[in-house]
């Protein structure tokens, strides 16, 4: 997380609501009508924070 972002949120945010990980992303997935794909997220998050692979 950049210091400006984890500045804000520990400004702004209640110890329980920050973010205890960060992953940046260049384009957030979504289907044709612009709705977020929530699946793709969590699997990509799971791999990355986790450990997990996407087939558990």
């Amino acid at each position: 997380m950049k210091p400006l972002q984890w500045a804000h949120c520990i400004t702004q945010l209640a110890g329980y609501k920050r973010p205890t990980h960060f992953i940046p992303l260049v384009e957030l997935p979504r289907n044709t009508s612009g709705k977020l794909l929530r699946r793709p997220f969590r699997e990509r998050a799971e791999v990355l924070v986790l450990g997990r692979s996407a087939e558990s």
